[in-house]
């Protein structure tokens, strides 16, 4: 479930309303009788997924008539949240792309602007997972957004950068999950306290042939707090 506030949108974004989206459908219902002076004024939806991501806010000018006015907006489709466990690729490499979004919706990329033929489904949770391979994209930083496709049509999520460079960049999510988290920490201790030389191995992050406090270092500056 995502929590979906309603916000009015002036010199200080309040929080007037909030709900939760169904778990099955992804649907909401935010109810709200505004009471606010007659005349123009802005409202936002926007929506934060379960890893604490918000969508992009969709905002609407209405014109309130007077104190009573009901606000009565239907069939709003929120766009997909998106993120990356890590912002800097290897080129060559695939970036990890996580988010949420209306359960089995169809989601595609567009890279730098430009649509990939690539696309996924989200799953029954609204939870969706792309692979990008970046060995086309030039050394430099690039943008991507996710566009998502439901029934009332679609929408695009925040702009993100990224960063393809030359050098390495070591692997943290262990479980290719899009987060680095306390399971890939747990992973990382797995490795570094085996007796096993090969399993200890893994844990070389920066590629020098020994696994000391220089991984440890660079694993710890990657992990996010859950």
């Amino acid at each position: 479930r995502s929590a979906v506030p309603l916000l009015a949108l002036g010199t200080s974004t309040i929080i007037l309303r909030s709900g939760t989206a169904d778990r099955d459908t992804g649907s909401f219902q935010v109810n709200f009788v505004s009471g606010l002076p007659a005349g123009d004024r802005a409202f936002g939806v926007t929506a934060i997924d379960p890893q604490g991501r918000s969508t992009q806010a969709v905002v609407y000018w209405i014109k309130v008539k007077n104190q009573a006015n009901v606000l009565d907006i239907k069939n709003i489709l929120l766009p997909p949240t998106v993120g990356f466990s890590q912002s800097t690729v290897t080129k060559g490499g695939k970036l990890i792309i996580t988010g949420y979004a209306v359960p089995n919706s169809v989601l595609q990329l567009e890279v730098d602007g430009k649509p990939i033929s690539q696309q996924t489904i989200a799953d029954s949770s609204g939870f969706y997972r792309l692979l990008y391979p970046t060995g086309s994209l030039g050394i430099d930083s690039h943008t991507l957004c996710v566009r998502e496709s439901g029934t009332f049509g679609s929408a695009f999520s925040l702009q993100k950068v990224f960063y393809v460079t030359s050098l390495l960049v070591p692997q943290v999510d262990f479980n290719n999950d899009g987060v680095v988290d306390i399971r890939d920490w747990s992973i990382f201790l797995s490795r570094w306290l085996s007796p096993d030389p090969k399993v200890r191995a893994l844990d070389d992050l920066n590629g020098d042939g020994k696994v000391d406090v220089q991984d440890f270092s660079i694993f710890v500056r990657t992990l996010k707090p859950a």
